[in-house]
């Protein structure tokens, strides 16, 4: 066995001897570069942690708000109301609408909502709504706002109106407006309103009756002698009801069956006037495009509160209204729509409202068409008044910084683009919304 000595320079002795100072320094640099690099990952992912927890703050805290201003929008408006439970009985409060009995017709603000744009990152927002009971009755006309001040997000909620009988409640105040903070550190509160695809200045929103200064409208029998017959209509230079008679029956009496032959009636619109010639030199003829959304509209008064032509059969007998060429052609790719007569005076108050569009530019009239097999309904009637076919607002949004409605252009914003952001130590989160507003508007008056 070989042992060694403090002074033996033998190879294997000097194996076994300590660091030597230059091994201890690069030992110790490299440890140090080791610590460097840990210590810097810890201390980013420790950044990272904080930075995504204060987005996902943010970010929550955004979502909050957004939901409670989406159900707020939504509620704007909504004007009419059950007077009684269950009565059917509706009433509109006026007082929903921003300006509506405005002296100058200019002027008149028919919307539900007042929007004022900061040159900033905030704006604010203050719209009117019903509150109604769980049995749909009128409870308070209410007025609400949205606003930034010293970046926290408020909401406000003040009673404008209240029922009769109705309690008070203290989350919308009759003597003032409740102020509730709804989020702090708010980066962006911008809101921007959809632009109606139908501005109220636009010309050509309604194609049918053609005058711009009478709702009156003709309807005009069409005539073949043999399977369309003449039906009878008064007034016959038209008016703002016509009454339709004379039907023709598809009913065998002597075999006391239906008849195969399918004979039908037709009329169709047209100006009133007391204009001679038949329904094809006459009938208004109109210009669809594509792109672009269509509504026939019309109600279906009672003259009295029976008529025969309530034994109108479903499934068997055929009301329709359609569009028809000048030579009293189908438009191919444009079906009819049904309707039913009125059975009562609650159904004859009712609009019929049908859409549609086209695939390419067409020319057309608008045609009424009736096949009866009931053996009464030749001695029906029908009414027709309110006639109208127009173009309607398109469904999907657009959505312009810069646009501004004028004030008669109010009340057809159905949209708002809200932008929503809160900045949370350094940390942006939130998003962009879109919210709708169906019952802003006297359309729905």
């Amino acid at each position: 066995m070989m042992f060694c000595s403090v002074g033996d320079l033998c190879p294997k002795c000097r194996r076994k001897a300590g660091f030597t100072l230059v091994e201890l320094l690069v030992y110790m640099a490299i440890l140090g570069v080791v610590v460097l690099v840990a210590g810097q990952a810890l201390t980013d992912s420790t950044k990272v942690r904080v930075r995504t927890q204060n987005m996902l703050a943010s970010s929550q805290n955004a979502e909050n708000a957004a939901s409670l201003l989406k159900e707020d929008i939504a509620q704007m408006g909504a004007k009419e109301y059950e007077t009684d439970k269950y009565s059917g009985s509706f009433n509109v409060v006026r007082g929903v609408f921003m300006d509506p009995d405005n002296a100058d017709v200019d002027q008149v603000d028919k919307s539900s909502y007042s929007l004022h744009q900061g040159s900033g990152e905030f704006d604010s927002l203050y719209f009117r709504r019903i509150r109604y009971d769980d049995d749909g009755k009128y409870v308070a006309l209410e007025a609400v706002s949205w606003y930034v001040r010293d970046g926290v997000l408020y909401r406000s909620c003040k009673r404008l109106e209240s029922a009769s009988g109705a309690a008070a409640d203290e989350s919308c105040p009759d003597d003032g407006d409740l102020e509730v903070a709804i989020a702090k550190d708010m980066a962006r509160f911008k809101v921007v309103p959809a632009k109606p695809k139908l501005l109220n200045s636009s010309t050509g929103k309604v194609l049918f009756p053609p005058s711009e200064t009478s709702s009156d409208f003709r309807l005009l029998s069409r005539y073949d002698g043999s399977k369309i017959l003449r039906l009878n209509l008064a007034p016959e230079e038209g008016g703002s009801i016509v009454k339709i008679s004379g039907f023709t029956s598809n009913f065998d009496d002597e075999n006391d069956s239906y008849s195969t032959e399918n004979k039908m009636n037709q009329v169709y619109a047209a100006e009133a006037n007391s204009s001679a010639g038949n329904w094809s030199s006459l009938c208004s003829e109109m210009t669809f495009a594509p792109g672009i959304e269509y509504e026939i509209s019309f109600k279906q008064p009672l003259m009295t509160g029976t008529d025969y032509s309530q034994s109108f059969i479903p499934g068997k007998d055929h009301l329709s209204v359609g569009l028809r060429t000048k030579s009293g052609e189908k438009i191919a790719g444009i079906d009819d729509f049904l309707f039913l007569p009125p059975n009562d005076e609650n159904s004859a108050a009712i609009i019929r409202n049908f859409r549609f569009s086209v695939k390419n530019e067409i020319k057309a009239c608008l045609a009424f068409t009736f096949v009866f097999f009931s053996p009464l309904a030749e001695k029906g009637t029908l009414n027709i008044a309110n006639l109208t076919v127009k173009k309607v607002q398109d469904v999907n949004y657009e959505f312009d910084p810069s646009y501004v409605p004028d004030v008669l252009d109010k009340k057809n914003i159905r949209a708002f683009f809200v932008d929503l952001r809160i900045n949370k130590h350094g940390e942006q989160g939130g998003s962009k919304y879109v919210f709708a507003t169906p019952s802003n508007g006297a359309a729905a008056e």
